[in-house]
């Protein structure tokens, strides 16, 4: 079965929430970087914590990535 192919309006809105997206996660790329740079000052037990939570975001966001048909390196 052939894709249909979209309307102008339907493409504007297509490629308006893909930059939204884009955005999104760069905002919350730029949101770790002070929390990646203050992890060397808080107790042992506190960065554990931390860096976890970072892992994670990291792994959803390489995931959402991979999904939309990109690569994450």
């Amino acid at each position: 079965m052939e894709e249909r192919k979209l309307l102008p309006f339907e493409k504007a809105q297509y490629n308006i929430r893909k930059f939204v997206e884009s955005a999104e996660l760069i905002h919350t790329l730029l949101g770790l970087i002070p929390v990646m740079e203050s992890v060397e000052t808080i107790p042992e037990e506190e960065r554990e914590v931390v860096l976890d939570i970072v892992n994670k975001t990291l792994a959803v966001l390489s995931k959402n990535i991979e999904e939309g048909g990109q690569e994450w390196n």
